[in-house]
């Protein structure tokens, strides 16, 4: 089993992937973050933003209307 769960390394919050054994204690987690914050509530703000331009992505009443335009590929970005 695994979740997100938060971890204070030093004064930043990150946010980790953890891995769980079958006894349920921590048996692993991420080296790096997924993201970093200053606080727990910085965390929740960012990961709610995120959630919400998503969201909007994927909305059918908004553009982009394609699945190639709601989906980046990262060597296909132009500046």
């Amino acid at each position: 089993m695994w979740n997100y769960r938060i971890i204070k390394k030093g004064e930043v919050y990150g946010l980790y992937e953890v891995i769980y054994n079958d006894d349920d204690e921590i048996c692993a987690h991420d080296e790096e973050p997924t993201l970093t914050g200053e606080s727990p509530e910085d965390l929740l703000f960012s990961i709610q933003i995120m959630l919400k331009d998503v969201k909007k992505n994927f909305s059918s009443f908004c553009p982009p209307t394609t699945d190639e335009e709601k989906i980046l590929e990262y060597d296909k970005i132009k500046f």
